[in-house]
C-alpha cells in the first residue's frame, strides 16, 4: 500500500471515531433531557393527586360539620328553643330584649305587681340575666326598673364579656327591697294564687275591705336561655310534660358538657315554669320579645264592656212618660185627645 493510500485510510478511520462519537453524545443528551422531561411531568401529576385527595377530606368535612350542625338545630326545636338575637363586637356580647304589654280582658301580671309594690313600701323591680345554678363564669346582670317603665314598654341589653363556655340563664323580672342585684332566693309561687291573696277583696268586721297585706318579694316573670360564645338559644315553650323535661335534659348534657348541671338547670326550669307561667316571648334572629299582660278591658275586649243604660228624656210639660220599649219616650196624656 502506498503512503498515499496510509494516509487516506487514517483520515477516513478518524472522521468514522468523531462520528461515532458524536453520535453517541447526542444519543446520551436526548436521553437524560427525555429522563428530566419524565420527571418534571411526573412531578406535578402527584402534586394534583395530593390536591384532589385534600379537597375530598374538606369536602368530607364540610359535610360532616353540617350534619353536625342540622342535628344540633332539631334537638334545639324539639326541646322548645329558638335563635335569639346575641351580637358580639369589640367592646364584648350584647343580648337585647323588648318588653311590651298586652291588653287583656282579664287581670294580669302588672295588676298584681303595682297592687305589690303599693303595699312593699321601698319596694323596687329588677329586670335580670343570671344562671340558673350558681356559680361560674357568668354572674348575673341586674337592671332596676320603675313601674311606670314598665307599663309604657322598653328596650334594654343586657352587656357582657365574650363567654368561653355555654352557660344555662334566665331572665327574669323580680320585686326587691332596692338592696339586691339577682333574683335569685325570691320567692317562687304559683302567680293566680298570689293574685287571689293580693287583689281579692276581703272584709273586716266593720264592712270595710280590709288592707293588703305585706306581699313577699317575689319572681314575676321566667324565661330560660343558653348563651353560647356565639349564639344565644331561648325556650319558648313553658309547657312541657315528662318527655319534654327529658329532651331538655339531653339538650343541656351535650351543651353544658355536665350532667349534673343539665339535670340541676332542668329542674329549676321546670319549677319557674309551673309556678311563674309566663307568656311565651315572641322571638327571632332579630328582635326577643317579653311580654307582660295587663287588664284593659275597653281596649281588649270592649264587647265585655256593659252597655250605658239609656234613659228616657223628660217629658215636657202636659205630657206624660211612656214605660213600654218605642220610638217616643212620651205621648199625650187622653185627656188632652
Amino acid at each position: 500500500m502506498s503512503d498515499k493510500n496510509k494516509k487516506y485510510t487514517i483520515v477516513v478511520g478518524v472522521v468514522v471515531l468523531i462520528g461515532v462519537f458524536f453520535f453517541v453524545k447526542r444519543k446520551q443528551t436526548a436521553t437524560r433531557r427525555l429522563a428530566s422531561e419524565s420527571s418534571v411531568v411526573a412531578v406535578p401529576e402527584k402534586s394534583n393527586k395530593s390536591k384532589s385527595l385534600s379537597r375530598g377530606s374538606a369536602a368530607n368535612d364540610n359535610r360532616s360539620d353540617t350534619a353536625g350542625v342540622i342535628q344540633r338545630q332539631q334537638r334545639m326545636i324539639e326541646a322548645g328553643f329558638t335563635r335569639a338575637p346575641l351580637i358580639i363586637d369589640d367592646k364584648g356580647a350584647h343580648f337585647n330584649v323588648h318588653v311590651k304589654i298586652k291588653k287583656t280582658c282579664t287581670w294580669g301580671d302588672l295588676d298584681l305587681i303595682h297592687a305589690e309594690l303599693a303595699a312593699n313600701s321601698g319596694g323596687r323591680l329588677l329586670l335580670t340575666l343570671e344562671p340558673l345554678v350558681p356559680g361560674g363564669e357568668f354572674k348575673a346582670i341586674a337592671q332596676p326598673i320603675t313601674y311606670a317603665n314598665l307599663a309604657a314598654g322598653f328596650d334594654h341589653s343586657f352587656n357582657f364579656p365574650p363567654l368561653k363556655s355555654t352557660v344555662s340563664v334566665g331572665i327574669f323580672l323580680c320585686s326587691d327591697n332596692g338592696q339586691g342585684d339577682s333574683c335569685t332566693g325570691k320567692k317562687v309561687e304559683d302567680i293566680n294564687e298570689a293574685y287571689k291573696a293580693v287583689i281579692s277583696p276581703r272584709q273586716l268586721d266593720n264592712g270595710k275591705l280590709s288592707a293588703v297585706s305585706k306581699p313577699p318579694f317575689r319572681v314575676y316573670f321566667f324565661q330560660h336561655v343558653l348563651l353560647a360564645p356565639e349564639s344565644a338559644d331561648i325556650q319558648v315553650g313553658t309547657k312541657f310534660d315528662d318527655s319534654g323535661y327529658k329532651k331538655i335534659t339531653s339538650v343541656l348534657t351535650k351543651e353544658l358538657g355536665s350532667s349534673g348541671s343539665a339535670q340541676a338547670s332542668t329542674q329549676r326550669v321546670r319549677d319557674l315554669n309551673q309556678k311563674v307561667t309566663s307568656i311565651p316571648v315572641a322571638s327571632s334572629p332579630s328582635d326577643l320579645s317579653l311580654v307582660l299582660s295587663l287588664k284593659d278591658q275597653a281596649e281588649a275586649c270592649p264587647k265585655m264592656m256593659s252597655k250605658p243604660v239609656r234613659m228616657p228624656p223628660i217629658p215636657p210639660k202636659g205630657f206624660e212618660p211612656v214605660r213600654p220599649p218605642g220610638e217616643r219616650y212620651y205621648r199625650v196624656p187622653t185627656s188632652v185627645k
